[in-house]
């Protein structure tokens, strides 16, 4: 069953066209890799997806329902969270704060509960600490807690951006560039991580990365972007291999 559907995507700006024409299916439970040389629309397709830029023509399509008209809050409300090329953790928050702060539905939202302290606003905090650590257990960054953002590595940053994500119960997680600026390691780590949530809840993924080895031994789909158009999508074994694909990159390279 499809989770996600864009039809005939296009944004541009100006005269130029970043995204062209992008009609693209997503099914609940696949692990979809997204790659293309610099330039090749990818980000700005992600932009487009989760509501960040409005399509100039086209629609998305989120679990059946056109999203074109959500914004990124509401989308993410219904299950669409992403995270970005840069982290935009919180640095002079905690490890912690940071993941607390993703949580939905606060109750303290709201004046007359915040003012009050009501027994729902207190019960809804101690759920969302508890859950927030769970999260951090899960991700091995219990043990920096306390520490604030702005101190870890840059790899236990794109693991808090994980979390924080995970906080928000996505069904459709997209990834941009999880593995950019962490050592060969923690590639390992994200990637199974990945795994397990995919295995384990279900979860649908779409991963940005440049790394395409490392992608490929990921995903089990990997869609190719050129110019804003898909070029390729297919069995990443396959895709790679295809001779469209490989002047791309050959031609990138180059320049």
């Amino acid at each position: 069953m499809s989770i996600l559907e864009t039809r005939g995507v296009t944004k541009q700006f100006g005269g130029l066209t970043a995204v062209d024409d992008v009609n693209l299916e997503i099914d609940e439970g696949e692990i979809v890799g997204l790659i293309g040389p610099n330039g090749a629309g990818k980000t700005t397709f992600f932009n487009c997806i989760t509501g960040f830029y409005p399509v100039t023509e086209g629609s998305v399509h989120f679990q059946g329902q056109n999203v074109n008209d959500l914004e990124p809050w509401e989308r993410s409300r219904e299950g669409m969270v992403r995270t970005f090329q840069q982290s935009r953790t919180m640095n002079s928050m905690t490890v912690l704060d940071n993941v607390k702060l993703t949580a939905l539905d606060h109750p303290g939202e709201h004046i007359v509960p915040a003012l009050l302290q009501s027994d729902e606003m207190l019960d809804y905090e101690q759920d969302v600490e508890e859950r927030a650590y769970e999260l951090l257990e899960r991700f091995d960054l219990v043990d920096q807690a306390d520490t604030y953002a702005s101190q870890l590595s840059g790899g236990q940053r794109k693991l808090l951006e994980v979390a924080r994500g995970m906080m928000m119960d996505p069904e459709l997680f997209l990834l941009d560039e999880p593995y950019a600026g962490v050592e060969e390691s923690m590639v390992d780590r994200i990637a199974n991580y990945v795994r397990e949530l995919n295995e384990e809840e279900d979860m649908t993924f779409i991963v940005i990365e440049h790394g395409l080895e490392a992608l490929v031994e990921l995903v089990e789909r990997l869609v190719v972007l050129h110019n804003g158009a898909v070029i390729a999508d297919g069995d990443p074994e396959e895709v790679v291999r295809d001779e469209q694909v490989i002047e791309v990159y050959l031609a990138s390279s180059i320049e």
